[in-house]
Protein backbone atom coordinates (compact mmCIF):
# COMPACT_ATOMS: atom_id res chain seq x y z
CA UNK A 1 0.00 0.00 0.00
CA UNK A 2 1.36 3.56 -0.81
CA UNK A 3 1.41 5.65 2.43
CA UNK A 4 2.39 8.68 0.51
CA UNK A 5 0.04 11.55 0.95
CA UNK A 6 -1.57 12.17 -2.28
CA UNK A 7 -2.38 15.90 -3.05
CA UNK A 8 -5.63 16.56 -5.16
CA UNK A 9 -7.87 19.76 -6.21
CA UNK A 10 -11.46 19.70 -5.85
CA UNK A 11 -13.53 21.76 -7.43
CA UNK A 12 -17.04 21.96 -4.98
CA UNK A 13 -20.33 22.97 -5.78
CA UNK A 14 -22.15 23.64 -1.83
CA UNK A 15 -25.32 25.40 -0.76
CA UNK A 16 -25.15 29.13 -0.19
CA UNK A 17 -25.22 28.96 3.57
CA UNK A 18 -23.68 30.34 6.45
CA UNK A 19 -20.95 27.36 7.29
CA UNK A 20 -21.51 25.32 4.55
CA UNK A 21 -17.52 25.67 3.39
CA UNK A 22 -16.46 25.42 7.34
CA UNK A 23 -18.24 22.06 7.84
CA UNK A 24 -17.51 20.26 4.77
CA UNK A 25 -13.72 21.28 5.63
CA UNK A 26 -14.24 20.03 8.96
CA UNK A 27 -15.65 16.70 7.11
CA UNK A 28 -12.04 16.50 4.91
CA UNK A 29 -9.92 17.38 8.74
CA UNK A 30 -11.82 14.41 9.92
CA UNK A 31 -10.34 11.98 7.21
CA UNK A 32 -7.08 13.73 7.93
CA UNK A 33 -7.06 16.29 4.64
CA UNK A 34 -5.03 19.20 4.78
CA UNK A 35 -6.67 22.46 3.09
CA UNK A 36 -3.57 23.67 1.32
CA UNK A 37 -5.57 26.54 -1.01
CA UNK A 38 -8.54 27.76 -1.43
CA UNK A 39 -10.10 29.54 -4.53
CA UNK A 40 -13.22 31.04 -5.14
CA UNK A 41 -14.49 30.75 -9.19
CA UNK A 42 -17.33 32.99 -10.21
CA UNK A 43 -19.90 31.20 -12.57
CA UNK A 44 -23.18 31.44 -13.40
CA UNK A 45 -25.45 31.19 -10.90
CA UNK A 46 -23.32 31.17 -8.30
CA UNK A 47 -19.78 30.22 -7.39
CA UNK A 48 -17.27 27.38 -7.18
CA UNK A 49 -15.01 26.50 -4.30
CA UNK A 50 -11.58 25.29 -5.53
CA UNK A 51 -9.89 23.41 -2.61
CA UNK A 52 -6.46 21.94 -3.10
CA UNK A 53 -6.03 19.24 -0.02
CA UNK A 54 -2.97 17.01 0.88
CA UNK A 55 -4.77 13.52 1.67
CA UNK A 56 -3.94 11.57 4.46
CA UNK A 57 -2.11 8.24 2.76
CA UNK A 58 -4.31 5.26 1.16
CA UNK A 59 -7.24 8.07 1.12
CA UNK A 60 -8.82 7.39 -2.32
CA UNK A 61 -10.72 10.10 -4.53
CA UNK A 62 -14.59 8.59 -3.86
CA UNK A 63 -13.44 9.01 -0.41
CA UNK A 64 -12.97 12.85 -0.80
CA UNK A 65 -16.13 13.40 -2.44
CA UNK A 66 -18.46 10.58 0.25
CA UNK A 67 -16.76 13.79 2.29
CA UNK A 68 -18.04 16.56 0.21
CA UNK A 69 -21.84 14.48 -0.05
CA UNK A 70 -21.99 14.14 3.25
CA UNK A 71 -22.16 17.64 3.91
CA UNK A 72 -24.86 18.64 0.94
CA UNK A 73 -22.26 19.29 -1.39
CA UNK A 74 -21.69 18.40 -5.10
CA UNK A 75 -18.02 17.69 -6.58
CA UNK A 76 -17.78 18.70 -9.97
CA UNK A 77 -14.65 17.76 -10.04
CA UNK A 78 -11.46 16.37 -8.90
CA UNK A 79 -7.76 15.91 -10.21
CA UNK A 80 -4.20 15.40 -9.21
CA UNK A 81 -2.58 18.33 -8.01
CA UNK A 82 0.91 18.81 -7.06
CA UNK A 83 1.93 21.40 -4.44
CA UNK A 84 4.50 23.08 -7.12
CA UNK A 85 1.25 24.41 -8.74
CA UNK A 86 0.53 26.67 -4.91
CA UNK A 87 3.95 28.99 -5.46
CA UNK A 88 3.29 32.28 -7.23
CA UNK A 89 6.67 31.94 -9.04
CA UNK A 90 7.09 36.26 -9.59
CA UNK A 91 6.77 36.10 -5.68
Amino acid sequence: MDTTPKTWRLRVELDDSPGALARMTIRLAERDCNVLALSVIPVPGGVLDELVVRAAPGLLPADLVAAVRAEGGRCVGITAADVRDLVDAPT
